[in-house]
């Protein structure tokens, strides 16, 4: 299960050791994450490497201590954490990262699920205009739940898959540059700005038209449709860890490409590093060109 320690970098730092024989790898988690993400595989991973899992400033057992929790302040304290170990042979830098992703699998989801809603409302009013409609809520009550947690869904509502993928991209946005990061978040004002009265005009306004008190709700089939859809904005809004997983191997290889540049700041090397079954694999591929990664001696 490994030791959990405390080495003070410019403030108390925790990590675990996990002990093991071979070259040092220090496990890095990614954003929200801690330690505890690598207990699955890191006692695994001592059969070849002497195994750290640490904790950086702001997250797990490591407290801030007046420290930022930045992009570029945890790669000083990685280089602090590698420094102030005093390892006396090259150092592996294994991460997993949470991305942006989510934005776009959230985006195809909730615009699919409206585009199917507005192809069904078109079936049965024969026009798109916002205009024409008003208080369907009343009669088409399965339509009106659907198109509210779409809607909601789409303006990044907590609890919702739309919520989780901003609120990655915005963060990182702010660690890279916090002018940016504010002009993106008014992507957020914007969007429930058109979204909102939107809804309140096709569901909530005054039922006066006698062609909208004709409209028929939503039917099995397309009940049997949108449902699915519905579902995966809330299951992906409540528990995003398993789709943020399958995107980190693809994520860190992206990061890492951007980020080779400055690699040699740290004082060992950074590698594409994919966990399966516990073994630690290094694709020869796929590792960050120019930094002199032996990636069989690694698998080895």
């Amino acid at each position: 299960m490994g030791r959990s320690q405390v080495i003070d970098l410019d403030g108390p730092v925790h990590y675990v050791d996990h002990g093991g024989e071979g070259r040092p790898l220090v496990l890095i988690h990614g954003l929200g994450g801690s330690h505890l993400n690598w207990m699955a595989v890191a006692d695994a991973l001592t059969a070849h490497h002497r195994v750290y899992a640490l904790d950086l400033a702001g997250f797990g057992l490591t407290p801030l201590s007046g420290r930022r929790a930045t992009l570029t302040r945890n790669r000083c304290l990685i280089d602090d954490f590698i420094s102030g170990m005093g390892f006396d042979s090259p150092v592996t830098l294994a991460g997993n990262s949470m991305g942006g992703l989510l934005v776009m699998i959230s985006h195809g989801i909730s615009t699919g699920a409206l585009f199917l809603l507005i192809g069904m409302l078109y079936e049965r009013r024969h026009t798109r205009s916002i205009d024409a409609f008003g208080g369907l809520a009343r009669v088409a009550p399965w339509f009106a739940v659907a198109f509210v947690i779409t809607a909601l869904a789409s303006i990044g509502l907590p609890g919702t898959s739309g919520f989780v993928g901003e609120f990655l991209a915005l963060v990182g946005a702010f660690e890279a540059s916090p002018a940016m990061g504010m002009v993106a978040a008014t992507g957020v004002i914007f969007a429930a700005f058109y979204m909102l009265p939107m809804v309140r005009k096709l569901l909530f306004n005054a039922l006066d038209e006698p062609e909208n008190r004709a409209v028929e709700d939503l039917n099995g089939r397309e009940r049997s449709v949108i449902l699915p859809l519905l579902a995966l904005m809330i299951i992906l809004g409540l528990f995003p860890t398993p789709i943020l997983r399958r995107m980190e191997p693809s994520v860190r290889l992206v990061i890492e490409r951007v980020e080779a540049a400055r690699a040699g700041e740290f004082d060992g090397e950074v590698v594409e590093v994919d966990v399966r079954n516990g073994v630690l694999m290094v694709d020869p591929a796929r590792t960050v060109p120019g930094l002199g990664i032996d990636a069989e001696e690694v698998n080895r």
